[in-house]
């Protein structure tokens, strides 16, 4: 790449994340890492591609996020970990129940979301798999009616079983989804075990493939609404049908002053995380750190790893002006935007 050929001898400042990456925001080009495709745990920055699938289901099925309420069910509500303060019976919006997901990082908020719209896929799917295997009845000629008499009952027995086992597991439905997108985005070294980001050894990815999912994250308006809010507050209904008042404030310091999102994350098996989202002028760049010594490194080594970037590009930049090199020079001819390769890759 013309970036690394140019600043080979400009060394990056010393950070404590065991890896990290340097988006380009517009583009999903990465620009600058270290051991950015080494796949470790990745924490609550998991709830970055929670948020994406529900955002995608949601404008797919012309759901109206702020008007549909979800129940919070006694397992979303026992999940444990960084919460939401959501209590099983309570009442909330799809749109409520997303904040609740990407500023305190509520495990339970990404339990319930995907409970619900875990099930949804699922009904989905078993709608789809019957409609094909009655088409393919209607094709076949059946000589002996008695014969289908008999073999329809232990059809209809095993598709039962098949969806009481499945609706009892909409969370792996929607965790399957997860990773579909993934592949579908092109995250090769991703993979997804659950929701929320709680500590399990195949939750992995990398802070390529992170860099990556941020980037496209971010050019969603809904997605980019909420990861830039610093605090938000809401009305729900408890079990009893009493008003509930909530607030949340953002998990990650870094908003404002050019810093607009994205997601923080930390298990003792991932260590701190941060996904950092910066915009000045027609700069966007996404800032990837995983596994940083302390918590408050994050706050200290995102901004570093920006302005160091800033710097790099500035002098790459004189070097395009000095050299009277055109614009677009660090992409190939004829070479598209894989932000926008990805999201073809999601409406097919």
């Amino acid at each position: 790449m013309l970036v690394h050929k140019l600043l080979v001898d400009l060394a990056p400042p010393f950070v404590t994340a065991k890896s990290w990456s340097i988006m380009d925001g517009r583009t999903g080009e990465i620009l600058f890492g270290k051991c950015e495709n080494d796949r470790r745990e990745i924490a609550s920055l998991t709830k970055i591609m929670t948020a994406f699938v529900v955002v995608q289901i949601i404008r797919k099925i012309k759901l109206n996020s702020k008007k549909t309420m979800l129940q919070v069910s006694k397992n979303a509500a026992t999940i444990g970990g960084t919460s939401a303060k959501l209590k099983s019976g309570d009442v909330l919006s799809v749109w409520d129940l997303l904040h609740g997901l990407m500023l305190p990082s509520g495990n339970d908020a990404a339990i319930c979301l995907s409970e619900h719209f875990g099930q949804y896929l699922f009904e989905v799917a078993t709608r789809y798999k019957n409609n094909k295997q009655q088409q393919q009845q209607n094709q076949q000629q059946q000589p002996n009616a008695n014969n289908n008499a008999q073999a329809n009952p232990d059809q209809n027995a095993q598709q039962d079983n098949q969806r009481r086992m499945a609706s009892d597991q909409p969370i792996k439905y929607f965790v399957q989804e997860m990773n579909r997108y993934a592949r579908a985005l092109g995250l090769e070294s991703t993979n997804y075990a659950n929701p929320h980001g709680l500590s399990h050894k195949n939750n992995k990815s990398t802070a390529y493939d992170i860099g990556k999912l941020a980037c496209i994250a971010m050019q969603d308006p809904i997605m980019r609404e909420i990861v830039n809010k610093q605090t938000y507050e809401c009305k729900g209904r408890d079990i009893y049908d009493e008003e509930r008042d909530f607030e949340w404030t953002n998990t990650n310091k870094l908003l404002g002053k050019g810093f607009n999102g994205l997601k923080t994350g930390v298990t003792p098996a991932a260590g701190p995380c941060l996904a950092a989202s910066f915009e000045k002028d027609s700069l966007h760049l996404v800032v990837v750190v995983m596994n940083t010594k302390t918590m408050d490194n994050r706050w200290v080594e995102v901004p570093k790893l920006t302005l160091w970037a800033i710097n790099r590009l500035n002098k790459l930049c004189e070097y395009f002006a000095e050299n009277q090199l055109p614009n677009g020079t660090l992409k190939q001819n004829g070479e598209e935007d894989q932000n926008n390769k990805n999201q073809k890759k999601i409406q097919q």
